[in-house]
C-alpha cells in the first residue's frame, strides 16, 4: 500500500530520501508498514547483503532496551525488513518522525514527532551508532509542490 503522506525525492544535496506530499501533524500516523520477519537462521546471510543497510532490529522482549549496546543488523535479535517508505529516511539526530513495534501484528506503526510541513524531509533516529558518513541535517522545506 502506498502512503498518501510521503514521497520518494532525490536531489544532489540529500540523494533518495522521504519528504512530506501535505503537511503532518504532531502525532499523527504516516504510515503502518508490514514487515517480513527474517528467520534466525538467515541473518548471518542477511549481514551480507546491501539490505543490511535497511533492516530493523524486530526483538519481541525488547533486550536491546536493557542493553542498550545494540548495533546495525546486530545478530543477538531478530532483524525485520520493512516494506514501506520508511526504509528510505535519513536518519537525523533530530529527527521529526518515529516508530513503535507491533510485533503481534508484524508492523511497524510511523509517527510524526513534531509537525511536519509540505516538501520538509522527514527523518528518522536510527537508534543505534551510525555506521556510514552522515550527511548534513535537512535544511528548511523548499517550498515547492509535490507531483
Amino acid at each position: 500500500m502506498r502512503s498518501t503522506h510521503v514521497a520518494v525525492r532525490v536531489t544532489e544535496s540529500r540523494g533518495r530520501h522521504i519528504v512530506c506530499r501535505a503537511a503532518i501533524a504532531t502525532g499523527k500516523v504516516i504510515d503502518r508498514i508490514p514487515v517480513i520477519v527474517v528467520p534466525e537462521e538467515e541473518i548471518a546471510l542477511l549481514r551480507r547483503t546491501t539490505l543490511f543497510n535497511y533492516v530493523f532490529e524486530w526483538d519481541p522482549q525488547e533486550r536491546y532496551k536493557r542493553t542498550k549496546d545494540l548495533v546495525q543488523c546486530d545478530p543477538r535479535y531478530g532483524q525485520g525488513v520493512a516494506l514501506g517508505l520508511i526504509s528510505l529516511c535519513n536518519h537525523s539526530e533530530t529527527p521529526n518522525s518515529d516508530y513503535e513495534f507491533d510485533y503481534a501484528n508484524n508492523i511497524i506503526v510511523w509517527r510524526a514527532l513534531r509537525d511536519i510541513a509540505p516538501c520538509e524531509e522527514v527523518t528518522l533516529h536510527y537508534r543505534v551508532p551510525i555506521w556510514f558518513e552522515m550527511l548534513d541535517e535537512p535544511a528548511a522545506a523548499p517550498q515547492e509542490a509535490l507531483a
